[in-house]
């Protein structure tokens, strides 16, 4: 987009007035007595300053007519175009242009369309019909970006947006200009698309028109298996990301298996590091998990989805400490959707509960988390946590009440009805914080948008641990095999899955191991002395909480394969002891 640099055009009759009242100035000062003096300006200055002011558009000092004269430009030019296929047997591709000059008055009038003003001016002055009259006829590349990208910013204004869906004729044109094979073209119509989904009361209407297209979701897959432009691939994610979480009807009909490998080629193309781009592309994954086809087609490219995942998560967690204001979002889809994959098919399953690598990155990212949202005070090493054993009991019941109903793991910004709606797709994360502090805050000191994310990620996580570790079942070993071949039955007593416990006995830092017992700990059911559920119900003190079963379950399998020192530290959290020893088990 060109840099709109308006030149002041100097009128012929206000060189004229210039002169004029230079040589009144001096004849002034010859006559006067007092030749300080400044002479008052003559009548016919003060009138060109107000035809002056009245040509400007509003408050800026933009010009109406060059305004009218560019569009006229523009609509002559698309003329010329018609009249001379007319006489020639018309070309099926676009490979028209126009001018240098005409092209350059253009962009600086796509400039001037980001101005509030300007946009309500157009829209009085009908452009939007000139405009997709100009689109529906013109053959020229540049024109037709240049007209729909002066259409994405007049949408910014909620007035104009509204009026821009309600043309029936500019929607399908927009919807067509999808099988475009203009990549600067497509950037913008994907930018129009996302802009106007983005309105609540625009989107109902293009949500109706895209439902009834046919060739919308080809044209979209087709984008992402063979673009290399990564500002169309995540415009044509932003598009596709607010779409399908707008219309379930739509989440069951992309998923396919088409969709599917086009999503995961465009992410091969941006790559596995963390990025914008990726992770809308990842929250797209997520809605499609929440469909049954979706989660069928997943299953279905079990392997081809792992990588990315676990590439991603294994990108993130090169650092001795995850970022959670960088990565919260993007994390919470990339744990959901190995729940998910997790949860619907059991080789699925049994790669993932034997990789201790997935752990590691739990509990990595546990660890800030962890505090962030309950306000713990890490400043607690060497002695016994006075809050003992009631205090850990609150801090579970805070936990719990973590908002299970947040249906997004991709968190954006309230709109309110009266706010403009969202300006481009690179604009639409403008709001966060560019001065990032530090993850490990007190609640108090976060603010809302920031909470809702790091709440969602704990939800995600913590419904991924408990599922994860109640997978992991103890091998049953006869006292017969035992006394026959030890050495067999020593064999036979290691599951698939004894790697993970190995990690979290040898590798683990202690904090992160009390991390995840507190997120896996369980308050709400209350003790009862009648039914002891374990070793610590047993003959305990009836105010003491019952153990929960994810915690109970993980002691007995660290316990059952001489996992002692992890069984001790969850001895200790249940205790009310949470210690934080430097020297115990760091991570190496």
């Amino acid at each position: 987009m060109a840099v709109a640099t308006l030149q002041t055009v100097v009128k012929p009759e206000g060189l004229l007035l210039n002169q004029l009242a230079v040589d009144l100035s001096m004849d002034s000062c010859e006559a006067s007595p007092n030749p300080t003096r400044n002479p008052s300006p003559p009548p016919e200055l003060q009138q060109n300053e107000e035809a002056t002011l009245g040509d400007s558009i509003g408050s800026t000092a933009f010009s109406k007519h060059w305004l009218f004269a560019t569009l006229m430009k523009l609509i002559q030019e698309v003329d010329k175009e018609t009249e001379a296929e007319e006489g020639v047997e018309s070309e099926s591709d676009f490979s028209v242009d126009v001018d240098e000059d005409l092209q350059t008055e253009l962009c600086k009038l796509w400039d001037m369309s980001m101005n509030t003003e300007v946009a309500k001016f157009l829209q009085e002055f009908k452009a939007i019909e000139i405009l997709t009259g100009v689109i529906s006829k013109s053959k020229a590349p540049r024109v037709i970006e240049i007209c729909i990208g002066i259409l994405g910013n007049m949408a910014c204004d909620n007035e104009v947006c509204v009026e821009i869906a309600s043309n029936e004729k500019l929607v399908n044109l927009t919807l067509a200009l999808l099988g475009n094979d203009d990549p600067p073209t497509l950037v913008e119509t994907t930018r129009l698309l996302y802009t106007n989904l983005s309105h609540q009361t625009a989107c109902q209407m293009w949500l109706k028109a895209i439902e009834r297209a046919s060739l919308v979701q080809d044209q979209v897959a087709f984008i992402f298996h063979s673009s290399t432009n990564n500002v169309l691939l995540k415009n044509t994610a932003d598009f596709v990301d607010v779409l399908l979480d707008l219309s379930d009807e739509l989440r069951h009909k992309w998923a396919t298996t088409e969709m599917v490998d086009s999503l995961l080629e465009a992410i091969q193309q941006t790559g596995h590091k963390h990025s914008e781009t990726l992770e809308v592309f990842l929250h797209v994954f997520q809605l499609l998990s929440t469909t049954e086809p979706g989660v069928e087609v997943l299953v279905e490219k079990g392997e081809t989805v792992l990588l990315p995942l676990l590439q991603y998560l294994e990108c993130v967690c090169e650092d001795e400490i995850v970022s959670l204001d960088d990565h919260s979002a993007c994390l919470s889809s990339v744990f959901s959707l190995l729940h998910a994959l997790f949860a619907s098919d059991t080789a699925i399953a049994e790669k993932l509960s034997t990789s201790s690598q997935l752990l590691r990155c739990m509990v990595k990212v546990l660890e800030p988390l962890y505090p962030s949202l309950h306000n713990k005070n890490e400043n607690t090493q060497g002695e016994d946590c006075s809050s003992s054993i009631q205090t850990l009991s609150d801090d579970h019941q805070l936990l719990s009440s973590v908002n299970q109903n947040a249906s997004r793991c991709h968190i954006q910004e309230d709109q309110s009805e009266g706010d403009d709606v969202t300006c481009s797709a690179t604009q639409q994360d403008s709001g966060r914080d560019k001065d990032k502090s530090k993850d490990n805050v007190s609640s108090g000191d976060l603010e809302p948008r920031r909470m809702r994310q790091y709440k969602m990620l704990f939800d995600v996580l913590q419904m991924f641990l408990r599922h994860f570790f109640r997978s992991l079942q103890i091998d049953q070993v006869t006292d017969e095999e035992v006394e026959e071949d030890k050495k067999a039955s020593e064999k036979t007593s290691k599951p698939i899955f004894f790697p993970v416990l190995v990690y979290l006995e040898t590798s683990c830092s202690r904090y992160r191991i009390i991390c995840l017992a507190l997120t896996l700990m369980d308050a709400d059911r209350p003790y009862s002395a009648e039914s002891p559920t374990s070793e610590y119900d047993a003959g305990a003190s009836s105010t003491r909480p019952r153990l929960s079963a994810d915690i109970e379950h993980l002691r007995q399998l660290c316990q059952t394969y001489d996992q002692t020192r992890v069984v001790r530290i969850l001895d200790d959290v249940v205790q009310g002891k949470v210690l934080n020893r430097t020297d115990s088990g760091e991570e190496r």
